[in-house]
Protein backbone atom coordinates (compact mmCIF):
# COMPACT_ATOMS: atom_id res chain seq x y z
CA UNK A 1 0.00 0.00 0.00
CA UNK A 2 1.17 3.48 -0.56
CA UNK A 3 2.10 6.19 1.66
CA UNK A 4 -0.52 8.89 0.05
CA UNK A 5 1.67 10.39 1.40
CA UNK A 6 3.14 13.35 2.79
CA UNK A 7 5.85 14.28 2.87
CA UNK A 8 1.17 11.51 1.92
CA UNK A 9 5.97 11.86 3.13
CA UNK A 10 6.50 11.52 3.89
CA UNK A 11 7.22 12.95 4.48
CA UNK A 12 8.66 11.63 6.73
CA UNK A 13 12.46 11.86 11.04
CA UNK A 14 16.22 11.30 14.10
CA UNK A 15 17.77 14.72 13.21
CA UNK A 16 17.10 17.53 14.82
CA UNK A 17 17.50 20.20 11.97
CA UNK A 18 18.23 21.01 7.99
CA UNK A 19 20.67 23.65 6.35
CA UNK A 20 18.42 26.09 4.23
CA UNK A 21 19.15 27.47 1.09
CA UNK A 22 18.78 31.39 1.95
CA UNK A 23 16.33 32.71 -0.76
CA UNK A 24 15.53 35.82 1.70
CA UNK A 25 15.31 36.87 4.82
CA UNK A 26 11.66 35.16 5.92
CA UNK A 27 12.20 32.41 8.15
CA UNK A 28 9.84 29.15 8.11
CA UNK A 29 9.97 25.88 10.27
CA UNK A 30 8.43 23.01 9.79
CA UNK A 31 8.48 20.33 12.25
CA UNK A 32 7.56 16.68 12.20
CA UNK A 33 5.21 14.16 13.78
CA UNK A 34 3.81 10.62 14.15
CA UNK A 35 0.22 11.96 14.96
CA UNK A 36 -2.00 14.39 14.15
CA UNK A 37 -4.51 16.66 16.26
CA UNK A 38 -6.58 17.30 13.21
CA UNK A 39 -6.82 15.25 10.14
CA UNK A 40 -6.13 17.09 6.83
CA UNK A 41 -5.88 14.23 4.87
CA UNK A 42 -7.99 11.13 4.86
CA UNK A 43 -7.15 7.81 3.75
CA UNK A 44 -9.44 5.14 2.40
CA UNK A 45 -8.27 1.26 3.68
CA UNK A 46 -7.81 -1.33 1.45
CA UNK A 47 -7.46 -3.85 4.05
CA UNK A 48 -8.39 -4.71 7.54
CA UNK A 49 -6.61 -2.54 9.92
CA UNK A 50 -5.49 -3.35 13.21
CA UNK A 51 -4.90 -1.28 16.92
CA UNK A 52 -1.45 -0.04 17.81
CA UNK A 53 1.16 1.91 16.71
CA UNK A 54 5.03 2.42 15.92
CA UNK A 55 7.14 3.48 18.67
CA UNK A 56 9.62 4.62 16.40
CA UNK A 57 8.95 5.37 12.65
CA UNK A 58 12.44 5.92 10.69
CA UNK A 59 12.99 7.00 7.38
CA UNK A 60 15.49 9.55 5.12
CA UNK A 61 14.75 12.54 4.06
CA UNK A 62 17.13 14.05 1.73
CA UNK A 63 15.59 17.72 0.23
CA UNK A 64 12.90 19.61 0.66
CA UNK A 65 11.58 22.47 -1.98
CA UNK A 66 8.23 24.70 -1.91
CA UNK A 67 6.82 25.95 -4.49
CA UNK A 68 4.48 29.26 -5.09
CA UNK A 69 2.56 27.73 -7.86
CA UNK A 70 -0.31 24.66 -7.04
CA UNK A 71 1.09 22.68 -9.87
CA UNK A 72 4.95 22.11 -7.99
CA UNK A 73 6.11 24.23 -11.16
CA UNK A 74 9.31 26.69 -10.23
CA UNK A 75 10.08 24.96 -7.20
CA UNK A 76 12.74 26.49 -4.26
CA UNK A 77 14.56 24.40 -2.47
CA UNK A 78 14.35 25.40 1.34
CA UNK A 79 16.18 22.05 3.12
CA UNK A 80 19.14 19.45 2.10
CA UNK A 81 19.94 16.34 4.60
CA UNK A 82 22.89 14.06 3.55
CA UNK A 83 24.52 11.13 5.56
CA UNK A 84 23.13 10.39 9.32
CA UNK A 85 21.34 13.60 9.25
CA UNK A 86 18.59 12.23 6.54
CA UNK A 87 17.69 9.90 9.40
CA UNK A 88 14.80 11.15 11.03
CA UNK A 89 12.46 9.22 13.95
CA UNK A 90 8.97 11.31 13.39
CA UNK A 91 7.82 9.53 17.05
CA UNK A 92 10.44 11.56 18.42
CA UNK A 93 8.96 14.80 16.73
CA UNK A 94 12.08 16.38 14.80
CA UNK A 95 12.33 19.82 13.23
CA UNK A 96 12.41 18.47 9.55
CA UNK A 97 13.54 22.00 8.25
CA UNK A 98 14.65 25.55 8.94
CA UNK A 99 15.17 27.57 6.07
CA UNK A 100 14.41 31.20 4.44
CA UNK A 101 12.31 31.14 1.42
CA UNK A 102 10.83 34.22 0.48
CA UNK A 103 7.29 35.64 2.48
CA UNK A 104 3.94 34.15 1.10
CA UNK A 105 1.90 31.39 0.43
CA UNK A 106 3.42 27.77 -0.93
CA UNK A 107 0.68 25.84 -2.00
CA UNK A 108 2.97 23.10 -2.84
CA UNK A 109 6.01 21.02 -1.22
CA UNK A 110 7.99 18.85 -2.46
CA UNK A 111 10.16 15.80 -0.87
CA UNK A 112 12.99 13.95 -2.09
CA UNK A 113 13.29 10.73 0.44
CA UNK A 114 13.98 7.32 0.91
CA UNK A 115 11.13 4.98 -0.31
CA UNK A 116 11.79 2.65 2.79
CA UNK A 117 10.39 2.78 6.70
CA UNK A 118 11.98 0.95 9.71
CA UNK A 119 9.55 1.04 12.32
CA UNK A 120 8.98 -0.69 15.76
CA UNK A 121 5.56 -1.87 16.24
CA UNK A 122 4.26 -1.44 20.19
CA UNK A 123 2.78 -3.93 22.46
CA UNK A 124 -0.80 -3.17 21.29
CA UNK A 125 -0.12 -4.39 17.75
CA UNK A 126 1.83 -7.20 18.58
CA UNK A 127 -1.40 -8.67 20.46
CA UNK A 128 -3.65 -7.98 17.77
CA UNK A 129 -2.85 -8.52 14.66
CA UNK A 130 -3.61 -11.75 13.56
CA UNK A 131 -0.34 -14.45 13.09
CA UNK A 132 1.93 -13.38 15.40
CA UNK A 133 3.77 -11.43 12.94
CA UNK A 134 4.19 -8.20 14.29
CA UNK A 135 6.56 -8.26 17.27
CA UNK A 136 7.06 -5.62 19.81
CA UNK A 137 9.72 -3.65 19.92
CA UNK A 138 11.38 -5.69 16.72
CA UNK A 139 12.97 -3.36 13.62
CA UNK A 140 10.22 -3.82 11.09
CA UNK A 141 10.51 -2.52 6.92
CA UNK A 142 8.47 -1.31 4.85
CA UNK A 143 9.22 -0.99 1.10
CA UNK A 144 6.31 1.30 -0.48
CA UNK A 145 7.75 1.85 -3.96
CA UNK A 146 8.99 -1.93 -4.82
CA UNK A 147 9.45 -4.04 -7.91
CA UNK A 148 6.55 -6.76 -7.25
CA UNK A 149 3.83 -3.52 -7.07
CA UNK A 150 1.28 -2.61 -9.61
CA UNK A 151 3.17 1.11 -9.24
CA UNK A 152 6.51 -0.49 -9.93
CA UNK A 153 8.78 1.41 -12.81
CA UNK A 154 5.82 4.57 -12.74
CA UNK A 155 6.84 6.94 -10.18
CA UNK A 156 8.74 9.81 -11.42
CA UNK A 157 11.42 12.81 -10.42
CA UNK A 158 11.45 16.15 -10.56
CA UNK A 159 11.97 15.92 -14.68
CA UNK A 160 9.72 13.95 -15.15
CA UNK A 161 12.26 10.83 -15.81
CA UNK A 162 10.78 7.40 -14.59
CA UNK A 163 12.22 5.96 -11.07
CA UNK A 164 12.71 2.47 -11.33
CA UNK A 165 11.92 0.31 -8.53
CA UNK A 166 13.40 -2.41 -6.51
CA UNK A 167 12.77 -4.44 -3.68
CA UNK A 168 9.84 -6.89 -2.50
CA UNK A 169 6.90 -6.24 -0.25
CA UNK A 170 8.81 -8.65 2.44
CA UNK A 171 10.75 -7.15 5.10
CA UNK A 172 13.97 -8.58 4.38
CA UNK A 173 12.89 -7.89 0.59
CA UNK A 174 12.81 -3.80 1.16
CA UNK A 175 15.56 -2.19 -0.91
CA UNK A 176 15.66 1.74 -0.85
CA UNK A 177 15.38 4.13 -3.89
CA UNK A 178 14.88 7.91 -3.88
CA UNK A 179 11.62 9.13 -4.65
CA UNK A 180 9.91 12.34 -4.97
CA UNK A 181 6.70 13.04 -3.20
CA UNK A 182 4.72 15.91 -4.24
CA UNK A 183 2.32 17.72 -1.98
CA UNK A 184 0.03 20.74 -2.92
CA UNK A 185 -3.43 21.92 -2.63
CA UNK A 186 -4.24 21.18 -6.21
CA UNK A 187 -3.45 17.26 -6.75
CA UNK A 188 -5.02 17.69 -10.57
CA UNK A 189 -2.49 20.38 -11.44
CA UNK A 190 0.68 17.67 -11.33
CA UNK A 191 -1.30 14.87 -12.27
CA UNK A 192 0.18 15.11 -15.73
CA UNK A 193 3.84 14.58 -14.64
CA UNK A 194 3.55 11.94 -11.82
CA UNK A 195 1.42 9.33 -10.76
CA UNK A 196 -1.85 9.31 -8.25
CA UNK A 197 0.35 7.81 -5.72
CA UNK A 198 3.40 10.04 -5.41
CA UNK A 199 0.67 13.11 -4.61
CA UNK A 200 -0.75 14.55 -1.42
CA UNK A 201 -3.58 16.65 -1.16
CA UNK A 202 -2.73 19.72 1.27
CA UNK A 203 -6.15 21.02 2.56
CA UNK A 204 -4.47 24.52 3.10
CA UNK A 205 -0.99 26.41 1.84
CA UNK A 206 2.15 26.88 3.75
CA UNK A 207 2.50 30.22 4.90
CA UNK A 208 6.51 32.02 5.05
CA UNK A 209 7.18 33.15 7.72
CA UNK A 210 5.88 30.66 10.20
CA UNK A 211 6.06 27.05 11.71
CA UNK A 212 4.25 24.45 10.57
CA UNK A 213 3.87 20.59 11.40
CA UNK A 214 4.06 17.97 8.85
CA UNK A 215 2.42 14.87 10.43
CA UNK A 216 2.12 11.27 9.49
CA UNK A 217 -0.94 10.00 12.21
CA UNK A 218 0.15 5.90 11.41
CA UNK A 219 -1.86 4.71 14.52
CA UNK A 220 -4.40 2.19 14.89
CA UNK A 221 -3.16 1.27 11.08
CA UNK A 222 -1.13 -1.68 11.25
CA UNK A 223 -2.42 -4.63 9.22
CA UNK A 224 -1.10 -7.96 6.89
CA UNK A 225 0.85 -7.56 4.14
CA UNK A 226 0.92 -10.72 2.74
CA UNK A 227 3.36 -13.09 5.89
CA UNK A 228 4.29 -9.30 6.90
CA UNK A 229 3.58 -6.88 9.70
CA UNK A 230 2.29 -3.80 7.80
CA UNK A 231 1.44 -0.14 8.47
CA UNK A 232 -1.45 0.98 5.64
CA UNK A 233 -1.30 4.54 4.26
CA UNK A 234 -1.26 6.99 7.03
CA UNK A 235 -3.30 10.04 7.69
CA UNK A 236 -0.88 12.84 6.27
CA UNK A 237 -0.80 16.81 6.66
CA UNK A 238 0.04 20.28 8.30
CA UNK A 239 -1.24 21.51 11.27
Amino acid sequence: MKILFLIQLLLLLGLVSCGSDNNAASGFTLKGSSSSSASLVGTQFLTTVYPGAPTTLNMKIYQIWVSANADCSSPVSVCTHSGAEAQMDLVSGPTLCTGSPAAGTYPCMILKMSDTFKFKPDATAAASVPGGICTAGADTYMDIYRGDDADANTWKDMSNVVIPSTGTVATSGAVEDTVYIFATTNPAAVAGTTVPHQVVTLTAAMTVPGQATFYTDFSNQFSVNGANCWIEAPTMGFR
